[in-house]
């Protein structure tokens, strides 16, 4: 493919994906949230499948609720982009990848290293 090629085919896509992103926040904006009859752990009526956390394990504070969140979830995955590895037996390291905040809030480097941890069964 030539390079104007791939220029007008980033140029599409880009401005298709501003367009979506356009539409998506007025349909957001039209949205009204009904009540969520589900307000804390205590007011699940059984163990989910999947919970998902993230940003916990940078305070040890937070540790208590990894536990909680144990307890009502088969499953749970837990993202830290400040944390690399977890001494903690009940967990497995699942990826490590790249990411970054959009939109770009000019965080370090060394904060786009990401660690996905899953719970073993």
């Amino acid at each position: 493919m030539s390079k104007s090629a791939q220029r007008l085919l980033w140029f599409c896509a880009h401005e298709s994906i501003r367009t979506a992103i356009a539409l998506a926040r007025e349909v957001v904006k039209t949205w009204q949230r009904p009540a969520c009859p589900i307000q804390t752990l205590e007011d699940l009526p059984e163990k989910v499948n999947f919970m998902f956390m993230a940003d916990v394990l940078y305070d040890k504070n937070n540790y208590p609720l990894i536990d909680r969140a144990l307890e009502n979830a088969k499953n749970l995955l837990i993202t830290d982009s400040r944390i690399d590895s977890l001494a903690d037996d009940r967990f497995s390291i699942f990826r490590k990848t790249k990411m970054l905040t959009y939109p770009n809030l000019g965080e370090f480097e060394e904060y786009k290293d990401v660690t996905f941890f899953q719970s073993k069964d």
